[in-house]
């Protein structure tokens, strides 16, 4: 059987996607805190219900990871317009399962599957069959080819130098539905846009948080390396995690190399004391251009000589103003991981 985990990983966070994110999506019909369970014989209702609004019927569809057709109802408008399962009524599948993962779906009817608005989306496993490769197939028939993000490399967006990053979680029992998942084991830990510290950070996680595992930096390195950094998604953000920091459950054999789309941290500097003075020239003595804000990181635009005497810095000064002006080496601390090469004054 071929790996499956680049498909599953895609789906499950599409699941998600739609489950917490579709609530507010124009439609003919909606799913008002509706929670179904799903497992190898059928599907429970934890309550909730679904309003037609304007559509007459819905369908209920489950299908298993190779596509087999579980179950499948028609549900018209009722007087009511809205039609609800009594919390607790199971219902059965009509085919039994042949492998992981089974997804249910509920859609307002239209023409063809693909073009039937989703209204919602469980994914569930059982623990006794295997876990299929096919489940682009299954995307296809729910409508949802438009939503896959294919495990490319790219990530979240970077943080700026001193902004606050977000701090994203995934809904319960979504990485632990996977064959592997990672879970932090650190706090405040940097997901990166690449595979180091080089790079930019896109978010922190906290520890406990479990991460939905799309890819790793190096097929060569063991899974015990401290080298090898693992590409993750939670709460729809993407980004690299080192192997240190993580522990690993269940399966990750099937997970690839994906190509590393990073951004490398700029050069910079850390200003510590509020009204720093920042000169017009790289001597002491020269005029003074401002005082600056401290406790602040300021990207280097260039530097006096190689090796530095002098930085030229943009920075903010304490009025509130964006200015450009030289800094001497012993007065500020240098932040340059990726160890980019500054650009010599005027060149």
């Amino acid at each position: 059987m071929k790996p499956y985990w680049p498909f599953i990983n895609i789906l499950v966070c599409v699941a998600m996607l739609l489950v917490f994110g579709l609530a507010g999506t124009a439609s003919a019909a909606t799913a008002s805190d509706l929670a179904l369970s799903v497992d190898c014989a059928g599907f429970t209702s934890r309550g909730g219900e679904i309003a037609f609004e304007d559509s007459e019927v819905v369908v209920v569809r489950a299908r298993d990871g190779v596509g087999t057709l579980l179950y499948e109802n028609r549900i018209a408008r009722p007087t009511s317009s809205s039609f609800a399962w009594a919390d607790g009524e199971r219902v059965a599948w009509t085919t039994t399962p042949e492998a992981n993962p089974i997804v249910l779906s509920i859609t307002t009817e239209a023409e063809t599957v693909a073009a039937q608005p989703l209204l919602y989306l469980v994914v569930g496993r059982c623990t006794d069959l295997p876990s299929a490769s096919v489940l682009f197939d299954i995307a296809a028939d729910l409508g949802l080819l438009e939503l896959l993000a294919s495990a490319d490399g790219s990530t979240a967006p970077s943080v700026p130098p001193g902004g606050i990053p977000p701090r994203p979680t995934n809904a319960p029992g979504l990485a632990e539905s996977l064959s592997g998942y990672a879970i932090v084991n650190t706090d405040n830990l940097f997901k990166r846009s690449g595979p180091g510290v080089e790079y930019t950070p896109v978010a922190i996680v906290d520890g406990g948080t479990r991460l939905i595992v799309l890819g790793r930096s190096d097929d060569e390195l063991r899974d015990s390396s401290d080298q090898l950094w693992w590409y993750v998604e939670a709460g729809g953000l993407r980004g690299w995690v080192n192997n240190g920091f993580v522990v690993l459950r269940g399966d990750l054999r099937g997970v690839t190399v994906v190509p590393v789309q990073g951004e490398i941290i700029a050069p910079r500097v850390y200003i510590g004391f509020t009204g720093s003075l920042m000169r017009a020239a790289a001597q002491d003595g020269a005029d003074v251009v401002c005082g600056v804000q401290g406790d602040a990181f300021y990207p280097i635009l260039s530097q006096d000589t190689r090796p530095a005497n002098w930085y030229y810095i943009e920075a903010t000064c304490v009025d509130g103003s964006t200015m450009e002006g030289w800094f001497a080496v012993d007065q500020v601390i240098l932040v340059n991981p990726g160890e980019v090469v500054i650009p010599l004054f005027g060149q």
